[in-house]
């Protein structure tokens, strides 16, 4: 952080933090304050048939019980414990499928460990939504499954309660 020009934080605390620790010089760190989506909190309208389209169109069943997560496919977010906890979930209950709103550098490997363990016709990987319409994933989910080695502010977790979604995270 002591070579950027500017540091960004998405809450006051990470500001804090930052500075207290000496990472960088207060005249680079800047906050600008989270807001949850408005398409989170209320829903877009017609939810329950923009639901069950968006579930058909990635080949699952709006029916079935679906854990997922939105976020980065990069090491911070482990996507791939959340393609072992699919795996273990899937042994215990078949009808479990596993949607993951987002991309990013580990999708390759992702996908593969996915197939491996026998989740090809049950994960699915969206890529990058927008925000309309990751309020419509976060809304067909029955369990969001937070994966993080570490979070600062979990937005995905924020707005899946918001939302009325379970929420099962790591200890770190």
């Amino acid at each position: 952080c002591r070579r950027a020009d500017v540091v960004t934080c998405i809450s006051r605390r990470d500001l804090d933090v930052g500075l207290k620790a000496g990472l960088f010089a207060a005249a680079k760190g800047s906050f600008i304050p989270t807001q949850l989506s408005r398409a989170v909190i209320e829903g877009p309208p017609i939810i329950d048939g923009r639901v069950h389209a968006f579930l058909r169109a990635l080949g699952l069943r709006p029916q079935a019980p679906i854990v997922g997560n939105v976020g980065r496919l990069d090491p911070i977010k482990d996507p791939l414990l959340f393609v072992r906890i699919a795996a273990s979930v899937r042994a215990l209950n078949p009808d479990a499928q596993f949607l993951w709103v987002g991309d990013g550098p580990l999708r390759r490997e992702m996908e593969e460990q996915a197939r491996a363990a026998g989740l090809s016709e049950s994960l699915r990987i969206t890529g990058f939504l927008g925000r309309e319409d990751v309020s419509i994933a976060l809304r067909a989910m029955s369990v969001y499954l937070l994966t993080s080695q570490v979070e600062g502010t979990p937005l995905g977790v924020l707005e899946a309660l918001v939302g009325g979604v379970s929420v099962v995270a790591r200890t770190y």
